[in-house]
């Protein structure tokens, strides 16, 4: 190889070692090896290079940036620097031992085995993944989008949320205009550029005049435009105006197409849910007859907090991941994530207005019926007595009127058939 093309790869190699995962410490020295090497090989040609210029000959044109490639600043990577210093005063060969152990006997061809090998079991756990995704229930899409925003910063979405509300004070008028022009401007981020391509009729039939009307009048439509709006009409509906998203089918919309997005686009994705959430909030602060709406979806995104529904809701899945459940429970499938899937299903549920407004006389005679609904339903062990359950569940002093609760009175509870029906479903 001429020694242009021996630099070029040695600066693609530093290019691709800045970006090398810091937990892959057995990479990092076999990268820094290899540039041992390849930088002796090409001091070695260039060394040739200026002999023969000497002699006035010239075996190869220059194929490389002389202004970039004279500045070892601008080759070095830092990050080999900071692995290497963080490795300390080991020698190569001690790191080596520790970092491949047994790997470091083999022949090169049993090394080329043992990757081939392992390689390929990747791509049989890959498969299986791709199969259980494939038949996975429509909640590991909503809990995992919903996991997602919880788990992640959304300050900036908020904060300028917040201004915007701070110099408008928003009525009802403005939050409409306000949900349009943000979907507008996600949608412009082209992050419907894998929905499914719809149909001529239902481009001519979606309520895009609604929508348009709503947007800044000097907005400029396209058909391109339209036909994104009504692709992300197949992920939500709307009600009263509320655009409310289906979390089951944006969710694998997001799991099916999620590697195609630029990384920007990927964000996008997620802040748009963040952004309708917030206007969805102050839509039902100013209507609250539109929290029926909320209560009707399999979305964890469509807020309890600041609801009648948020305490019973907080409590019930607080209840459920104490210490005196984990001991009783028949499964161990039925852990935190279950909690919280199971304490919000029943609170959207059609019995959520009925247990909210019982929650606020009687809290614990509801967590006594919840209780009691579960161990029948085999989610609590049915030889722990009704009263044990009330002294180790901590929640009133007088186990035995909990253990009333639990028993008998729990089944003549409308909800009672819902829960035993569906707490194995979540």
């Amino acid at each position: 190889m001429h020694y242009s093309s021996k630099i070029k790869k040695f600066y693609e190699g530093m290019q691709v070692y800045e970006h090398l995962l810091d937990d892959e410490k057995a990479i990092h020295i076999p990268f820094a090896l290899s540039f041992t090497v390849t930088i002796a090989t090409i001091n070695g040609q260039l060394k040739t290079f200026l002999m023969d210029l000497e002699k006035k000959e010239c075996q190869e044109i220059p194929d490389i940036d002389f202004n970039l490639m004279t500045n070892i600043s601008n080759i070095m990577s830092p990050k080999l620097k900071r692995d290497m210093t963080a490795l300390g005063n080991k020698t190569i060969l001690q790191i080596l031992e520790e970092l491949f152990g047994e790997q470091l006997n083999k022949t090169p061809s049993e090394l080329h085995t043992f990757v081939y090998d392992n390689t390929l079991l990747m791509t049989e756990y890959l498969k299986k993944i791709r199969k259980g995704l494939e038949h996975a229930d429509d909640m590991l899409f909503v809990d995992y989008v919903c996991r997602h925003i919880k788990e992640h910063n959304w300050e900036d979405i908020e904060n300028n949320y917040l201004k915007w509300k701070k110099y408008t004070e928003p009525a009802w008028d403005q939050l409409m205009e306000k949900q349009e022009q943000e979907l507008r401007k996600y949608l412009e981020k082209d992050i419907m550029r894998f929905a499914p391509m719809p149909s001529t009729s239902k481009v001519n039939k979606v309520d895009y005049a609604s929508h348009r009307e709503l947007l800044e009048c000097n907005f400029k439509d396209t058909e391109e435009y339209k036909v994104a709006y009504t692709q992300f009409r197949l992920f939500a509906t709307r009600k009263d105006g509320m655009l409310i998203v289906n979390l089951k089918k944006y969710g694998k919309y997001l799991f099916k197409n999620y590697y195609q997005f630029a990384e920007g686009q990927k964000v996008a994705l997620f802040e748009l849910i963040v952004t309708l959430n917030l206007i969805k909030r102050d839509m039902v602060e100013l209507k609250p007859e539109l929290s029926k709406y909320l209560m009707n979806e399999n979305n964890s995104l469509q807020s309890l907090e600041n609801t009648k529904y948020f305490a019973p809701y907080f409590h019930i899945k607080e209840m459920l991941k104490g210490e005196w459940f984990k001991n009783l429970r028949t499964d161990a499938r039925y852990n935190d994530i279950w909690a919280d899937a199971f304490a919000e299903a029943l609170m959207r549920s059609e019995y959520g207005n009925q247990i909210a407004d019982a929650w606020k006389e009687k809290a614990n005679q509801v967590k006594g019926y919840v209780i009691g609904c579960l161990k029948e339903a085999g989610v609590i062990k049915s030889s722990i007595s009704n009263d044990s359950i009330a002294k180790v569940a901590g929640i009133m002093e007088k186990s035995r009127t909990f253990g009333k609760y639990i028993g008998k009175e729990s089944q003549e509870q409308p909800y009672a058939n819902w829960i035993k029906k569906h707490a194995d479903d979540l």
